[in-house]
């Protein structure tokens, strides 16, 4: 891509910006809540990793994190809970206009307490890619093209892929004690 294609598609360069959705929700504009840092690591051939750190959010009465008017508080351990869908966009401009630079899930979130600063939430975990990459698997198909076997794996995850159709039959394809992606990958090669 041409460096004036990136102009145009992101607001001239004119100002950083970041959107964070958690379950469909906007941590700023929805939940009013103050995200100091937004960071997405991304490496072929591995899940893509974000991480965000929320802070002004502890309620030193009731010694927790939560958000929102006094009435209808928001616990956000509940709201950052394990698996919990996770967009974020990051460039130039407008944050709605931004293209989705990861979409992914909730794995962790952790607590900060330090001294002379207010506690803060670092929220983070992986992309899409995440379930592939957990467990080992034993699993075999037989009379079956690699493809197809890719197929039923990915069609188990929220994942859309293009799949390039392959045409040799095999016998028996075995995934044994690995993870999907690494038989994925395996097989690609």
């Amino acid at each position: 891509m041409l460096l004036k294609d990136f102009v145009k598609k992101y607001g001239n360069f004119t100002v950083p910006a970041f959107m964070v959705k958690v379950a469909g929700d906007d941590l700023i504009q929805d939940l009013s809540l103050n995200v100091a840092s937004v960071e997405v690591d991304l490496k072929e051939k591995t899940a893509g990793r974000f991480s965000f750190k929320v802070v002004d959010a502890f309620d030193w009465k009731t010694r927790t994190f939560v958000s929102g008017d006094p009435d209808k508080k928001i616990q956000l351990l509940d709201t950052f809970a394990f698996g919990t869908a996770v967009e974020i966009r990051l460039g130039y401009g407008d944050p709605k206009r931004l293209p989705p630079l990861l979409k992914g899930v909730i794995t962790e979130v952790g607590t900060a307490f330090n001294q002379g600063e207010m506690p803060e939430l670092n929220v983070s975990g992986y992309d899409n890619l995440y379930p592939l990459t957990t467990g080992r698997n034993q699993k075999y198909w037989e009379q079956v093209t690699d493809s197809q076997a890719v197929t039923e794996i990915l069609g188990k995850t929220k994942l859309s892929a293009s799949i390039r159709p392959t045409d040799t039959v095999k016998d028996r394809i075995e995934q044994s004690q690995e993870s999907d992606i690494a038989f994925i990958q395996k097989l690609a090669e």
